[in-house]
């Protein structure tokens, strides 16, 4: 069976007034979404390759809207 562990993080702002919601999505905290994964997949006897990234975003306006971004990023390989 190929398992793909999707790590997601989900991103709300009342309004893209200042920008998209996934933009937080930067550096720091892919970093830690990464050291997170690596230890999870670990434990769970995941491959690397078989991780995957990616970011819900949602704006809470008038008319709502909810958006999965999939493979937002891709960490170097395991070591």
């Amino acid at each position: 069976m190929d398992t793909t562990l999707a790590i997601v993080e989900v991103k709300t702002r009342g309004t893209e007034e200042f920008g998209a919601p996934d933009r937080a999505v930067d550096a720091d905290k892919q970093r830690d979404l990464v050291r997170v994964a690596r230890e999870y997949a670990r434990r769970s006897d995941i491959a690397w390759e078989r991780v995957r990234f990616d970011v819900v975003s949602v704006i809470l306006a008038d008319t709502p809207r909810v958006e999965l971004l999939q493979d937002v990023f891709r960490p170097e390989p395991a070591r």
